[in-house]
C-alpha cells in the first residue's frame, strides 16, 4: 500500500500558483495516473492551453471560478467535476474573492512537455 500523507506533500510553485503534487504513478505503479491538488487565490489562472496526450478530470474541492473546455464556458464551484478530453483548449479563472482548490487527475500522469499555450 502507497499513502502519501497531505502535510508531507511539499507544496510547489506552477505559473505562481500553489500546486501539490499527490501522487504520480509513473515510478510506484503503472504509470497511468497523477493526482494533484491547486490552489488559486482570488485573479489567478490557468491560461489557454491544450494537451495531445493528457485527459483530465478536475474536482473543485473549494471555490468558484470561470471554466472553459473547447467554446463552452461555465461557472464552476465546490462540488463540481469537470472532463477536459484530449485536445481540448480550456483554461480556469477564479474571478470570485474566495479561494479557488481543484483536485486534478490526469492520464496519463502530467508532464510538461504536453502543456502547450494557445497565443503568443
Amino acid at each position: 500500500m502507497t499513502i502519501h500523507r497531505h502535510e508531507d506533500v511539499p507544496v510547489q510553485f506552477f505559473e505562481d500558483r500553489d500546486l501539490r503534487a499527490l501522487i504520480d504513478t509513473t515510478s510506484i505503479g503503472l504509470g497511468r495516473l497523477s493526482l494533484a491538488e491547486e490552489t488559486f487565490q482570488p485573479g489567478q489562472y490557468i491560461a489557454p492551453h491544450w494537451h495531445a496526450d493528457l485527459e483530465e478530470v478536475y474536482y473543485v474541492k473549494a471555490g468558484r471560478g470561470r471554466m472553459q473546455v473547447g467554446e463552452e464556458v461555465e461557472v464552476v464551484r465546490a462540488g463540481d467535476t469537470i472532463l477536459i478530453p484530449v485536445n481540448a483548449v480550456h483554461s480556469l479563472h477564479n474571478d470570485s474573492d474566495d479561494v479557488l482548490v481543484l483536485l486534478c487527475a490526469v492520464s496519463p500522469p502530467w508532464h510538461a512537455e504536453d502543456h502547450r499555450l494557445v497565443g503568443p
